[in-house]
């Protein structure tokens, strides 16, 4: 099955090495093939550095995380905005 792709003009990798690994048990550091890419606006000289993961259904679990219940972020905020308010009444 073919998977539809955009073209982009690649600029060079950073090679391995250039910063610590995380682990020791890592194959190499963090920074280790990333890309850069040219984000120049007119006359600003930019670029960003950034690295793709192919996921596929065949990969092993290395990149699974198994499910978490949902932190309810606003919700707590909110919870929490309203006890205070409370109190201070």
């Amino acid at each position: 099955m073919s998977v539809p792709q955009d073209k982009y003009a690649w600029g060079e990798r950073l090679a391995p090495g250039l910063a610590p690994k995380l682990k020791a048990s890592h194959a190499t550091d963090p920074y280790a093939g990333m890309v850069r890419m040219d984000t120049s606006t007119g006359k600003q000289k930019l670029s960003n550095y950034l690295t793709f993961r192919v996921m596929s259904e065949r990969q092993t679990g290395k990149w699974i995380i198994p499910a978490q219940p949902g932190r309810y972020i606003v919700k707590k905020a909110v919870e929490d905005v309203q006890a205070k308010a409370a109190g201070a009444a």
